[in-house]
């Protein structure tokens, strides 16, 4: 049985949606209940459970990677830097229209109804720290050309997938799910507010770049070159990021010292996230384009996906082997989304 629901002309928001609504696709680790806090959208307002892990009697605590490399976040050698055109609402800011589908516990499919841009979250660890929790997701856009963290069009919501590049006296925040958000500069030496993002943004004596949320006061410490150092909630409880020379993520300290590995191929993409137990949190495949092709959770479920000539996702089967499919127009815009239910396949169409 297939139902069949219409959307309104491109261009007609259907209605606004939080981009905290990113936060429904927690992954699920043994004994970690957790809201995102790493690299979270800049709309946040979950709360968090009480429970607490439970950590093991052996824990990595021992750091890999260090600082930044000495070269401007984003430039030609930034190969795991994603590129965005701020001029196309691309990613999720709160000013977007969207609809939204669950695909799974752990993911979450959005469609900008203005546009046709798809953007797809898996979450892929999450451990609850103090105060400020670690969370890592692996994101789709299909309006990114280049190769984030995990291949053509899937950067990483952290790390060096996230970070400002500098045009004249302004600063554009390249955000984890690919937008982009202009802070213009001012004749005193400040920022005006970006478009979309709730964060103020200010520039150190020592040269790095204080971005501080408005509501929770997270703050996002860049370096001045534009790579993301640290994030921290109000009470400086933190979690720290270190780089390869190459400007990979190498490893990341949670905010009670606990270390995430990270593995990557020769073409720089990841191929395994390593919890701080040893566990393996998530593994992925890519195949000849380039284009990651399937993930693999702790639990060993695997996620597989497929894409068209012109690069776009088309195809998600779950574990369960149900199938989320994406119909595009000439224009790589999003025109159909099918998703798999009980009473059988519901079909959304964008005219």
């Amino acid at each position: 049985m297939v139902r069949m629901r219409y959307r309104p002309a491109w261009g007609l928001a259907l209605r606004g949606m939080s981009t905290a609504a990113i936060a429904a696709i927690i992954a699920t680790v043994p004994g970690v209940a957790v809201q995102p806090a790493v690299a979270a959208e800049p709309e946040g307002g979950l709360s968090v459970p009480s429970s607490a892990w439970a950590p093991p009697a052996e824990l990595n605590r021992t750091p890999a990677g260090g600082a930044p490399p000495g070269r401007p976040w984003g430039g030609e050698a930034g190969v795991a830097s994603v590129p965005c055109d701020e001029n196309v609402a691309t990613g999720i800011l709160r000013q977007y229209p969207f609809e939204r589908f669950p695909v799974s516990d752990r993911s979450e499919l959005l469609v900008n109804t203005h546009n046709g841009n798809v953007v797809i979250t898996a979450r892929d660890l999450s451990i609850r720290g103090t105060g400020q929790n670690l969370s890592l997701s692996h994101v789709y856009n299909s309006k990114l050309p280049g190769a984030g963290a995990f291949g053509t069009g899937w950067s990483l919501n952290t790390g060096p997938d996230l970070g400002l590049t500098f045009d004249g006296g302004d600063v554009v925040l390249h955000g984890e799910s690919g937008y982009c958000a202009r802070y213009s500069a001012t004749d005193g030496g400040g920022y005006t507010p970006a478009p979309g993002v709730p964060a103020e943004l200010e520039r150190l004596d020592n040269g790095n770049y204080e971005l501080t949320f408005n509501d929770d006061k997270d703050v996002w410490m860049f370096d001045a070159q534009g790579w993301l150092l640290s994030q921290a909630d109000r009470n400086d409880n933190v979690n720290t990021v270190r780089y390869t020379s190459a400007g990979l993520l190498a490893s990341i300290t949670d905010s009670q010292g606990r270390v995430t590995t990270v593995a990557y191929d020769d073409a720089g993409r990841i191929t395994k996230l390593t919890d701080p137990t040893g566990t393996t949190a998530g593994s992925y495949r890519y195949n000849q384009a380039g284009q990651l092709a399937e993930y693999t959770d702790r639990d060993g479920k695997t996620t597989y996906l497929q894409y068209d000539a012109a690069g776009n996702l088309t195809l998600l089967e779950d574990p369960a082997h149900k199938r989320t499919r994406l119909l595009y127009d000439g224009s790589d815009r999003v025109v159909e989304v099918r998703i798999p239910g009980r009473s059988g396949t519901s079909n959304t169409r964008f005219d």
